[in-house]
Protein backbone atom coordinates (compact mmCIF):
# COMPACT_ATOMS: atom_id res chain seq x y z
CA UNK A 1 0.00 0.00 0.00
CA UNK A 2 1.20 3.47 -0.83
CA UNK A 3 1.70 5.77 2.15
CA UNK A 4 -0.66 8.64 1.40
CA UNK A 5 -1.77 11.73 3.28
CA UNK A 6 1.72 13.00 3.98
CA UNK A 7 2.00 16.66 4.85
CA UNK A 8 4.71 18.65 3.09
CA UNK A 9 5.46 22.27 3.88
CA UNK A 10 5.02 24.90 1.20
CA UNK A 11 8.64 25.90 1.86
CA UNK A 12 9.85 22.41 1.00
CA UNK A 13 7.74 22.19 -2.15
CA UNK A 14 8.90 25.57 -3.45
CA UNK A 15 12.56 25.08 -2.45
CA UNK A 16 12.85 21.63 -4.02
CA UNK A 17 11.04 22.63 -7.20
CA UNK A 18 13.13 25.80 -7.65
CA UNK A 19 16.37 23.87 -7.20
CA UNK A 20 15.23 21.19 -9.62
CA UNK A 21 14.19 23.68 -12.30
CA UNK A 22 17.46 25.61 -11.96
CA UNK A 23 19.25 22.29 -12.51
CA UNK A 24 17.21 21.50 -15.62
CA UNK A 25 14.05 19.68 -14.53
CA UNK A 26 11.25 20.14 -17.06
CA UNK A 27 8.41 18.11 -15.55
CA UNK A 28 7.02 17.27 -12.13
CA UNK A 29 8.37 13.73 -12.58
CA UNK A 30 11.85 15.18 -13.05
CA UNK A 31 11.40 17.45 -10.01
CA UNK A 32 10.48 14.43 -7.89
CA UNK A 33 13.41 12.40 -9.27
CA UNK A 34 15.81 15.29 -8.60
CA UNK A 35 14.52 15.62 -5.04
CA UNK A 36 14.97 11.92 -4.37
CA UNK A 37 18.49 11.98 -5.84
CA UNK A 38 19.42 14.91 -3.59
CA UNK A 39 17.37 14.04 -0.50
CA UNK A 40 20.34 14.26 1.88
CA UNK A 41 21.07 17.78 0.63
CA UNK A 42 17.45 18.83 1.19
CA UNK A 43 17.26 17.20 4.63
CA UNK A 44 20.22 19.32 5.73
CA UNK A 45 18.42 22.50 4.67
CA UNK A 46 14.78 21.70 5.42
CA UNK A 47 14.31 20.65 9.05
CA UNK A 48 11.71 17.92 9.46
CA UNK A 49 11.77 16.79 5.84
CA UNK A 50 10.98 13.08 5.87
CA UNK A 51 10.43 12.45 2.18
CA UNK A 52 10.27 14.23 -1.15
CA UNK A 53 6.77 15.16 -2.30
CA UNK A 54 5.42 13.15 -5.21
CA UNK A 55 5.09 14.56 -8.70
CA UNK A 56 1.33 14.70 -8.09
CA UNK A 57 1.87 16.82 -4.96
CA UNK A 58 4.04 19.32 -6.85
CA UNK A 59 1.44 19.48 -9.62
CA UNK A 60 -1.52 20.01 -7.25
CA UNK A 61 0.35 22.63 -5.20
CA UNK A 62 1.31 24.82 -8.16
CA UNK A 63 -2.02 24.34 -9.92
CA UNK A 64 -3.84 25.53 -6.78
CA UNK A 65 -1.36 28.37 -6.30
CA UNK A 66 -2.03 29.62 -9.83
CA UNK A 67 -5.81 29.47 -9.43
CA UNK A 68 -5.76 31.35 -6.14
CA UNK A 69 -3.43 34.09 -7.39
CA UNK A 70 -4.73 34.72 -10.91
CA UNK A 71 -7.01 37.63 -9.92
CA UNK A 72 -4.28 39.34 -7.88
CA UNK A 73 -1.70 38.86 -10.63
CA UNK A 74 -4.06 40.28 -13.25
CA UNK A 75 -4.88 43.34 -11.14
CA UNK A 76 -1.18 43.93 -10.40
CA UNK A 77 -0.45 44.06 -14.15
CA UNK A 78 -3.17 46.66 -14.66
CA UNK A 79 -1.71 49.06 -12.09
Amino acid sequence: RIDRKRVHSADAIVYISMAAVICGAESWYEVEDFGNAKIDFFRERLPGLESIPSHDTFNRFFKKLRRENVPSLASARLK
